[in-house]
């Protein structure tokens, strides 16, 4: 299909997206010569990655009459891409009658769409690994040396939130305006939307708007002839704290991210719910044993030669990964097996 009709609100987002991520890891690395023929070396390493993403949320849906305050309306718009270079062109076919555009923001007052949603997501993500070895120097005739050596590692990820539907707390729509899971009032919405319209941007913040997929504009307007790259955008900090006036504004937010508050610094205070846990985890072990000889043979020509002999054993374990959340089975996997290889390098 390269060309569609329908009928379509038309809103305008202002999100106020953040991500705090903090790395901490250490290593220690020892040699210790057990005597002079046995050498133990050890190494360990550990690291701990947190990150926390939030997004706020502003959404402000058009009505066809910026005079008059109500619902949002539906606009007939069609999407065409056939024009241009192939990105869909959207053309409002009929706007109201009422001198509808996209960039004035005095339309963007429909009392049912206006909403402030937000939503926090911390993951943490640890890695430790420790490796021993041990070098013997044993000089029993043909065999000069034996190595030996183990490994661990382990990796553990956890994430939490995600939520964004507790009104009063991450949510705020009109009917949460004067309290949570109120009334709508009409007359407190007007008076709010008014509030928060006056933050309109008056230049649209970013020049060159999706001229990266197409050289013309991508919005135009059949009754009125306009053709634009660009929307009615608002200032963040100002039309939030206006649509958030009876709560004393951003501060009001909560996330429902899973954290008691308090753990962790955020831009916001934290609520108590917990949602969506993911911890997966896996160990992982290994041990080899390494015997080095020395061959010996006389050939024709006065010269003499040596060949390196290695034989290695190797075990590998991978316990299974497992969440809290839902897991399908095909989601869990069970890695263990046991491998020796011979190696005769010339």
């Amino acid at each position: 299909m390269t060309s569609s009709v329908s009928e379509t609100t038309i809103l305008s987002y202002t999100t106020d997206f953040r991500r705090f991520e903090e790395y901490q890891g250490f290593g220690l690395n020892v040699d210790f010569l057990v005597t002079d023929r046995l050498t133990l070396n050890l190494d360990y390493a550990e690291s701990e990655t947190t990150r926390t993403e939030t997004d706020v949320e502003l959404r402000l849906g058009a009505s066809d009459n910026n005079l008059v305050g109500g619902n949002r309306d539906d606009f007939m718009v069609q999407l065409d891409t056939q024009v241009g270079d192939g990105v869909a062109i959207a053309t409002i076919l009929d706007d109201g009658g009422n001198g509808f555009e996209v960039t004035d923001p005095s339309y963007f007052n429909a009392r049912d769409r206006g909403r402030v949603r937000a939503r926090e997501i911390p993951r943490e993500n640890t890695l430790d690994a420790i490796r021993a070895d041990l070098t013997w120097d044993v000089d029993m005739g043909d065999i000069h040396t034996i190595k030996m050596g183990t490994r661990r590692s382990s990796m553990a990820y956890s994430e939490l939130g995600g939520l964004r539907n507790a009104p009063g707390l991450s949510l705020f729509e009109d009917e949460d305006l004067v309290s949570p899971n109120g009334v709508a009032n009409n007359d407190v919405t007007d008076a709010i939307l008014g509030n928060v319209l006056a933050c309109a941007n008056s230049q649209f913040p970013e020049s060159g708007f999706l001229s990266n997929l197409t050289s013309g504009n991508v919005i135009s307007n059949a009754s009125s002839g306009s053709s634009v790259s660009e929307y009615a955008t608002f200032n963040f900090d100002c039309a939030v704290d206006a649509w958030l006036v009876n709560y004393g504004g951003q501060s009001a937010i909560q996330f429902q991210d899973g954290i008691t508050s308090g753990q962790r610094p955020s831009m916001f205070k934290l609520s108590l719910t917990r949602h969506g846990a993911l911890h997966p985890s896996e160990v992982t072990l290994a041990c080899f044993m390494l015997i080095l000889r020395s061959l010996r043979w006389d050939i024709a020509v006065p010269l003499q030669s040596r060949r390196l002999m290695a034989l290695g054993l190797s075990l590998l374990r991978v316990t299974p990964a497992s969440r809290v959340s839902k897991l399908t089975p095909s989601e869990v996997t069970t890695k263990s097996g046991f491998q020796a290889s011979l190696l005769l390098p010339i």
